[in-house]
């Protein structure tokens, strides 16, 4: 059973998403090293602005009074109410000049079996994870499988779009750029949100020097925007930043990359454990407030705090990294072969076969660097001028050789913002295993996550909770999680911990928040997913939610805002950019209790309409109202498309040829075939393009274009040189 809890934990923890009113997360059962923490943040999920309007006629999909009607004080007549002329979801993870290539973002959430509360993001790894249950298959091609979908989805998200990134938050600016994908050229504005609250308008039309240099006729090379930081963002608390793109005439709101940003108050140390064995504990750390302040970092082993060190700043990094080398030194080997993977904790794979002697750590899993020649492997590295290398030289008297976990603890100068280190705990023998879980929901109400202990099952354990630093009390986690075993294997659903946080803290200003599990027996008390987290009173909290089912027949799942006194709230269905349906989200669902909120009724159902068994493609979103004001927020696992039709060319390709993308086959009767695209023809150029093509960038570039539209080839062909084809675009068959 343990090992089917650790694959189901680390599947849920890759790639966690980040909801309106806080976090949800999930800690796997620790490998060797500790996994990295990623830095968090108070995110929500991307989603368009709207603001109330007249009452809209029945959507063109409905039958006769087919519209699901909101009642309601708001809403008396019943009708469904125009909210924006239609909503889409925001775009890019980044933008670069030409020459480079664009880094995907992450993909939508996917649900997890039987579960609404647990989200995750790893559908876009499905291929490359199946790819791996083919013996004969590498890491590498995995890895290459994986960033292929994640270059696809990304493009593929763009068509439609604004896209655009919140690039600068600052005591000086606040600045960006903007420019609608399909029409660079386009008339957008970005609309300036502070503290959740819309706070000005701004026209991008400034030039970005980097674009400009590159491409100057193209019209996305002056779409930067700026403004000044208005003086109340300065009062030493923390504000969020929040910005949002939109074409003009058109009420569509497209949340900006890296949006929303923080600006004030103190920022967290920051630091990773590279290197602990029977000698040394090695690492780094720095304060992002004061770089070149010493951090005071804290050695925790099995429980007990073994030893308090002080940072000597980046100018003694060199004297540091030989005194480690000397107490502990490398062990390096050389190794031939032809395909050599590194993994992300500088352990070896050649080929599939794992080579362990030129480090001391476990294989770890998943993609890696493919390099191809000698591998020449170190234990640590040279910590470079941007941080502190701290060492423990471990005394005789004081051996952690027999010990379990290794915990690194560090903090400011002053002994305040204690947080643990990435690769914390780091794994040094077997024993007492370590607990592990998560925050899931933050906001003024409630404060709630989930705990377990294998050493302790069936029984629950305890959490600690700080608050701004100072010991909060200690919370059994023995509340109900109604999905959690759905994702989790576990004998139960009440491991879920709940604390509401104390009205002094619900005052308007940012405070901050760390749950630590208590392992059970004593040993090391690990930091859960999703701490440290800030958390914000009497400020806007967007609303969260989930889409349970979508379908030709209903649409259902939650919404729920904490800012709405426990009231429900309101939920748009649209169907093709146009609004169908308002409905109160007040049906019972006793799932959400109590992890989600007090009270049972924050769900909600539409009955849909017989129009969409036409056979065409629809694509249907679900937002929740904002309370009191701003962006509706987009539900988890929202848009879903219904009779979706994916653009096919019907060839097989490979990266095997200097000039381009090879074709390895055509299917009969495909659109390649009609267009007269033969086996081993090198795609040099598709509408255009400039420069050597790839397999991800050419299946990218498929899945932005639509069924019957027709597209330009440039084909290099062994016995007749350059020529070019025309294409249209068919559908994937079923």
């Amino acid at each position: 059973m343990m090992g089917s809890r650790r694959t189901a934990c680390a599947l849920i923890a890759a790639s966690a998403l980040a909801v309106a009113a806080g976090v949800v997360e999930v800690l796997r059962p620790p490998f060797r090293p500790a996994a990295p923490r990623a830095e968090r943040g108070p995110l929500s999920p991307a989603s368009p602005m709207a603001s109330p309007g007249e009452a809209s006629p029945p959507h063109p999909l409905a039958g006769p009074g087919e519209i699901s009607p909101t009642e309601g004080p708001e809403n008396p007549s019943g009708r469904a109410r125009r909210i924006s002329p239609g909503p889409d979801s925001a775009g890019p993870d980044g933008d670069r000049p030409p020459d480079d290539s664009a880094k995907a973002s992450a993909p939508d959430p996917a649900p997890l079996p039987g579960g609404s509360h647990l989200y995750v993001g790893w559908e876009r790894l499905d291929a490359a994870l199946r790819l791996l249950h083919d013996p004969t298959a590498s890491w590498a091609e995995a890895a290459a499988k994986a960033a292929q979908l994640e270059r696809s989805e990304d493009v593929a998200r763009k068509r439609g779009t604004i896209v655009g990134r919140l690039e600068t938050v600052d005591a000086r600016a606040i600045a960006g750029w903007a420019y609608a994908w399909d029409e660079p050229g386009t008339d957008v504005w970005v609309e300036v949100h502070i503290d959740g609250r819309p706070f000005t308008l701004v026209h991008p039309e400034g030039a970005r020097p980097a674009f400009v240099e590159a491409d100057p006729t193209n019209p996305r090379a002056r779409r930067a925007w700026a403004i000044a930081t208005p003086p109340e963002l300065l009062d030493g608390d923390k504000h969020w930043v929040d910005a949002f793109a939109f074409r003009t005439g058109d009420g569509r709101r497209f949340r900006l990359a890296d949006s929303p940003r923080e600006l004030g108050g103190q920022s967290w140390p920051r630091a990773e454990v590279q290197w602990v064995d029977e000698h040394i504990v090695y690492g780094w750390a720095v304060d992002p407030d004061d770089p070149k302040a010493p951090v005071t970092v804290d050695l925790v082993v099995d429980g007990e705090l073994t030893a308090r060190l002080t940072t000597a700043g980046p100018g003694a990094n060199a004297e540091v990294f030989a005194r480690a080398q000397a107490l502990s030194p490398e062990r390096r080997v050389t190794i031939e072969g032809d395909a050599l993977t590194v993994e992300p904790h500088r352990s070896l794979l050649v080929g599939n076969r794992p080579i362990d002697a030129a480090v001391d750590e476990v294989v770890t899993t998943g993609p890696g660097l493919v390099i191809e020649g000698p591998a020449y492997l170190t234990k640590f590295h040279r910590v470079g001028p941007d941080a502190h290398a701290f060492l423990h030289a471990v005394p005789p008297d004081r051996p952690i050789r027999g010990a379990g976990f290794v915990q690194v603890l560090v903090s400011k100068k002053d002994g305040t913002l204690r947080r643990e280190a990435a690769r914390s705990p780091y794994l040094v023998n077997g024993g007492n295993r370590l607990p592990y879980g998560g925050v899931a929901f933050v906001n003024e109400v409630q404060v709630s996550g989930w705990v377990v202990d294998d050493d302790a099952l069936p029984a629950p354990i305890a959490v600690d909770v700080y608050i701004d630093g100072e010991y909060f009390g200690r919370v059994r986690s023995d509340q109900r999680f109604a999905a959690l075993p759905n994702s989790v294997p576990l004998p139960g659903p009440d491991y879920a911990w709940i604390f509401k946080p104390p009205p002094r803290y619900v005052d308007g200003k940012a405070h901050t928040i760390q749950v630590f599990a208590v392992n059970e027996p004593r040993g090391v008390n690990p930091e859960l997913r999703g701490s440290p987290v800030t958390f914000v009173g009497r400020r806007n909290s967007p609303p969260v939610g989930w889409v349970d089912r979508l379908d030709f027949d209903l649409a259902a799942g939650w919404a729920y805002d904490p800012d709405a006194d426990h009231a429900p709230i309101d939920v748009q269905v649209w169907i093709d950019d146009a609004l169908f349906a308002t409905v109160r989200a007040a049906d019972t669902r006793q799932d959400l209790v109590p992890i989600v909120s007090a009270e049972a009724e924050h769900g909600w159902h539409v009955a849909m309409p017989p129009g969409l068994r036409d056979g065409k493609h629809h694509t249907v979103r679900v937002l929740a109202v904002n309370v009191p004001e701003g962006p509706p927020g987009e539900l988890a696992r929202s848009p879903v498309e219904l009779n979706a039709q994916e653009p096919w060319l019907g060839i097989s390709v490979d990266d095997s040829h200097p000039a381009g993308v090879r074709v390895t086959g055509v299917l009969p009767a495909s659109p390649a075939e009609a267009a007269g695209i033969r086996a081993d023809d090198v795609i040099v150029s598709f509408d255009a393009t400039e420069g050597k093509v790839d397999v991800a960038a050419f299946v990218a570039w498929v899945k932005t274009k639509e069924v019957g539209e027709r597209v330009v080839l440039r084909l290099l062909r062994p016995e007749a040189g350059e020529i070019e084809v025309v294409a249209t675009v068919g559908a994937r068959p079923s």
